[in-house]
Protein backbone atom coordinates (compact mmCIF):
# COMPACT_ATOMS: atom_id res chain seq x y z
CA UNK A 1 0.00 0.00 0.00
CA UNK A 2 0.95 3.06 -0.64
CA UNK A 3 0.28 6.50 0.84
CA UNK A 4 -0.39 9.03 -1.59
CA UNK A 5 1.95 12.78 -0.84
CA UNK A 6 -0.39 14.94 -2.15
CA UNK A 7 -3.57 14.65 -0.76
CA UNK A 8 -2.47 11.32 2.00
CA UNK A 9 -4.65 8.90 0.82
CA UNK A 10 -3.81 5.48 1.18
CA UNK A 11 -4.08 3.36 -2.47
CA UNK A 12 -2.63 0.34 -4.30
CA UNK A 13 -1.42 0.77 -7.94
CA UNK A 14 0.57 3.74 -9.91
CA UNK A 15 -2.03 6.35 -9.48
CA UNK A 16 -3.89 8.06 -6.38
CA UNK A 17 -7.54 6.60 -6.89
CA UNK A 18 -8.57 9.99 -4.82
CA UNK A 19 -6.73 12.99 -6.72
CA UNK A 20 -4.65 11.08 -9.68
CA UNK A 21 -1.05 11.29 -9.05
CA UNK A 22 1.63 9.44 -9.89
CA UNK A 23 2.90 6.87 -7.24
CA UNK A 24 6.40 7.73 -8.34
CA UNK A 25 6.64 10.86 -7.12
CA UNK A 26 10.70 11.87 -6.10
CA UNK A 27 12.53 14.28 -5.10
CA UNK A 28 13.20 17.16 -7.44
CA UNK A 29 16.10 16.92 -9.76
CA UNK A 30 17.37 17.58 -13.28
CA UNK A 31 15.35 14.70 -14.78
CA UNK A 32 12.53 16.78 -13.59
CA UNK A 33 13.18 20.28 -14.60
CA UNK A 34 13.60 19.04 -18.13
CA UNK A 35 10.58 15.91 -17.80
CA UNK A 36 7.29 16.97 -19.34
CA UNK A 37 8.12 20.66 -19.94
CA UNK A 38 6.38 20.76 -23.54
CA UNK A 39 2.96 19.27 -21.96
CA UNK A 40 3.16 21.64 -19.23
CA UNK A 41 3.53 24.68 -21.19
CA UNK A 42 0.89 23.61 -23.60
CA UNK A 43 -1.76 23.26 -20.40
CA UNK A 44 -1.10 26.50 -19.57
CA UNK A 45 -4.41 26.18 -17.20
CA UNK A 46 -2.89 23.88 -15.22
CA UNK A 47 -3.03 25.27 -11.81
CA UNK A 48 -1.20 28.12 -12.60
CA UNK A 49 -3.90 30.64 -11.01
CA UNK A 50 -4.26 28.72 -8.12
CA UNK A 51 -0.18 28.63 -7.86
CA UNK A 52 0.67 32.01 -8.06
CA UNK A 53 -2.06 33.36 -5.34
CA UNK A 54 -0.33 30.21 -2.73
CA UNK A 55 2.71 31.37 -3.88
CA UNK A 56 1.70 35.07 -2.85
CA UNK A 57 -0.03 33.90 0.38
CA UNK A 58 2.02 31.35 1.86
CA UNK A 59 5.69 31.21 -0.29
CA UNK A 60 7.99 29.07 1.59
CA UNK A 61 5.54 26.47 3.06
CA UNK A 62 3.55 26.03 -0.77
CA UNK A 63 7.16 25.80 -2.08
CA UNK A 64 7.90 23.03 0.49
CA UNK A 65 4.73 21.23 -0.08
CA UNK A 66 5.59 21.18 -3.35
CA UNK A 67 9.06 19.48 -3.23
CA UNK A 68 7.64 17.17 -0.57
CA UNK A 69 5.43 15.70 -3.39
CA UNK A 70 1.81 17.94 -3.32
CA UNK A 71 2.31 18.92 -6.86
CA UNK A 72 -1.10 17.93 -8.27
CA UNK A 73 -2.30 21.62 -7.89
CA UNK A 74 0.53 23.70 -8.96
CA UNK A 75 1.78 24.65 -12.23
CA UNK A 76 5.84 23.31 -12.61
CA UNK A 77 8.30 25.83 -11.89
CA UNK A 78 9.47 26.19 -14.92
CA UNK A 79 6.04 26.92 -16.54
CA UNK A 80 5.05 28.90 -14.19
CA UNK A 81 8.15 31.40 -14.52
CA UNK A 82 8.01 30.79 -18.39
CA UNK A 83 4.30 32.45 -18.40
CA UNK A 84 5.06 35.17 -15.98
CA UNK A 85 8.42 36.15 -17.75
CA UNK A 86 6.25 36.39 -21.34
CA UNK A 87 3.38 38.77 -19.58
CA UNK A 88 6.24 40.83 -18.07
CA UNK A 89 8.16 41.05 -21.23
CA UNK A 90 5.19 41.93 -23.37
CA UNK A 91 3.54 44.51 -20.77
CA UNK A 92 7.29 46.03 -20.03
CA UNK A 93 7.43 47.12 -23.62
CA UNK A 94 4.17 49.20 -22.95
CA UNK A 95 5.01 50.75 -19.61
CA UNK A 96 8.11 51.65 -20.12
CA UNK A 97 9.60 53.86 -23.31
CA UNK A 98 13.49 54.24 -23.53
CA UNK A 99 14.53 57.14 -25.00
CA UNK A 100 17.34 56.03 -26.91
CA UNK A 101 20.12 58.82 -27.12
CA UNK A 102 22.47 58.39 -30.15
CA UNK A 103 25.50 59.78 -28.20
CA UNK A 104 27.76 56.81 -28.23
CA UNK A 105 29.39 57.49 -24.57
CA UNK A 106 29.48 55.18 -21.71
CA UNK A 107 26.44 55.96 -20.13
CA UNK A 108 24.26 55.47 -22.77
CA UNK A 109 26.07 51.94 -23.98
CA UNK A 110 25.64 50.96 -20.58
CA UNK A 111 21.88 52.34 -20.14
CA UNK A 112 21.29 50.37 -23.53
CA UNK A 113 22.55 47.66 -22.23
CA UNK A 114 20.49 47.72 -19.24
CA UNK A 115 17.33 48.30 -20.81
CA UNK A 116 17.42 45.39 -23.48
CA UNK A 117 19.54 42.57 -21.85
CA UNK A 118 18.96 43.17 -17.73
CA UNK A 119 15.57 41.53 -17.43
CA UNK A 120 16.30 38.79 -19.38
CA UNK A 121 19.93 38.14 -17.22
CA UNK A 122 17.30 37.90 -14.58
CA UNK A 123 15.42 35.76 -15.35
CA UNK A 124 17.97 33.24 -17.65
CA UNK A 125 21.01 33.59 -14.95
CA UNK A 126 20.30 34.91 -12.03
CA UNK A 127 17.81 32.55 -10.58
CA UNK A 128 20.61 29.38 -11.28
CA UNK A 129 23.39 31.48 -9.81
CA UNK A 130 20.62 32.35 -6.63
CA UNK A 131 20.35 28.77 -6.31
CA UNK A 132 23.84 28.32 -6.37
CA UNK A 133 24.71 31.50 -3.92
CA UNK A 134 21.86 30.41 -1.50
CA UNK A 135 23.85 27.06 0.14
CA UNK A 136 26.18 29.54 1.30
CA UNK A 137 23.73 30.96 3.47
CA UNK A 138 22.04 27.64 4.34
CA UNK A 139 24.80 25.30 4.84
CA UNK A 140 23.71 21.85 5.51
CA UNK A 141 20.25 21.97 4.52
CA UNK A 142 18.63 18.89 2.71
CA UNK A 143 18.01 20.69 -0.99
CA UNK A 144 19.73 19.90 -4.12
CA UNK A 145 20.19 22.57 -6.53
CA UNK A 146 17.17 21.78 -8.57
CA UNK A 147 15.13 21.94 -5.39
CA UNK A 148 16.78 25.48 -4.56
CA UNK A 149 16.08 26.54 -8.44
CA UNK A 150 12.30 25.81 -8.13
CA UNK A 151 12.24 28.06 -4.84
CA UNK A 152 13.90 30.70 -7.01
CA UNK A 153 11.61 30.49 -10.10
CA UNK A 154 8.37 30.84 -7.96
CA UNK A 155 10.04 33.62 -6.21
CA UNK A 156 10.96 35.70 -9.27
CA UNK A 157 7.74 34.91 -10.55
CA UNK A 158 6.49 36.90 -7.85
CA UNK A 159 9.29 39.50 -8.00
CA UNK A 160 8.07 40.39 -11.57
CA UNK A 161 4.77 40.36 -10.82
CA UNK A 162 5.12 43.42 -8.23
CA UNK A 163 7.33 44.82 -10.74
CA UNK A 164 4.66 45.16 -13.73
CA UNK A 165 2.44 46.94 -10.67
CA UNK A 166 5.12 49.33 -10.10
CA UNK A 167 5.54 50.36 -13.61
CA UNK A 168 1.86 50.16 -14.42
CA UNK A 169 1.37 52.71 -11.64
CA UNK A 170 4.35 54.82 -12.75
CA UNK A 171 2.30 54.82 -16.58
CA UNK A 172 -0.96 55.96 -14.92
CA UNK A 173 1.25 58.57 -13.24
CA UNK A 174 3.03 59.22 -16.45
CA UNK A 175 -0.45 59.74 -18.39
CA UNK A 176 -1.56 62.68 -15.58
CA UNK A 177 2.61 64.12 -16.49
CA UNK A 178 4.07 62.90 -12.70
CA UNK A 179 6.03 59.97 -13.26
CA UNK A 180 8.06 58.45 -10.25
CA UNK A 181 11.26 59.09 -9.92
CA UNK A 182 13.61 56.03 -11.53
CA UNK A 183 15.14 55.59 -8.27
CA UNK A 184 12.11 55.05 -6.65
CA UNK A 185 11.03 52.47 -9.11
CA UNK A 186 14.10 50.91 -8.85
CA UNK A 187 14.29 51.11 -4.70
CA UNK A 188 10.25 50.03 -4.60
CA UNK A 189 11.11 47.14 -6.35
CA UNK A 190 14.59 45.87 -4.99
CA UNK A 191 13.15 46.68 -1.67
CA UNK A 192 9.96 44.03 -2.17
CA UNK A 193 12.35 41.65 -3.45
CA UNK A 194 14.20 41.55 -0.35
CA UNK A 195 11.14 41.30 2.07
CA UNK A 196 9.19 39.05 0.27
CA UNK A 197 11.88 36.72 -0.17
CA UNK A 198 12.95 36.88 3.71
CA UNK A 199 9.68 35.79 4.35
CA UNK A 200 9.96 32.85 2.02
CA UNK A 201 13.18 31.95 3.51
CA UNK A 202 11.91 32.24 6.69
CA UNK A 203 9.22 30.00 5.43
CA UNK A 204 11.40 27.47 3.57
CA UNK A 205 14.18 27.20 5.77
CA UNK A 206 12.70 27.24 8.75
CA UNK A 207 14.72 30.32 10.32
CA UNK A 208 14.44 31.43 14.08
CA UNK A 209 13.41 34.88 13.31
CA UNK A 210 12.74 36.91 10.76
CA UNK A 211 15.77 39.65 10.90
CA UNK A 212 17.86 36.56 10.01
CA UNK A 213 16.19 35.37 6.55
CA UNK A 214 16.20 39.03 5.72
CA UNK A 215 20.10 39.40 5.78
CA UNK A 216 20.22 36.55 4.12
CA UNK A 217 18.16 37.22 1.54
CA UNK A 218 20.33 40.73 1.41
CA UNK A 219 22.98 38.77 1.44
CA UNK A 220 22.00 36.80 -1.76
CA UNK A 221 20.70 39.33 -3.54
CA UNK A 222 24.03 41.27 -2.87
CA UNK A 223 25.64 38.83 -4.31
CA UNK A 224 23.67 38.85 -7.66
CA UNK A 225 24.01 42.88 -7.85
CA UNK A 226 27.98 42.24 -7.53
CA UNK A 227 27.65 39.62 -10.60
CA UNK A 228 25.35 42.11 -12.06
CA UNK A 229 27.47 44.97 -12.24
CA UNK A 230 30.66 42.31 -13.24
CA UNK A 231 27.88 41.48 -16.36
CA UNK A 232 27.32 45.49 -17.29
CA UNK A 233 31.01 46.03 -17.53
CA UNK A 234 31.95 42.74 -19.42
CA UNK A 235 29.22 43.97 -21.85
CA UNK A 236 30.49 47.80 -22.03
CA UNK A 237 33.83 46.37 -23.06
CA UNK A 238 32.55 44.33 -25.80
CA UNK A 239 29.55 46.64 -27.00
CA UNK A 240 31.84 49.75 -27.32
CA UNK A 241 34.12 50.22 -24.24
CA UNK A 242 37.26 49.18 -26.57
Amino acid sequence: MIVCKNCGKVFDGKYCTDCGQSANTKRVDGKFILKSIENEILNIDHGIIFTLKEVLLRPGITIKKFLEGKRKRYSHPLTYIAIISVVYFILRSVLVKYPHVTTPDTNKIIADFMYEYYPKLVVFVFIPLAAAFTPIFYPGKPYNFFELFTFHCYIRGQFMLFELLVLFINWVLIQSGNPLPGILITGSAILFNLLFMGWAQKQFFDDKSYLESFLKALGIVAMLLVCAIVITLIAYKIMGGK
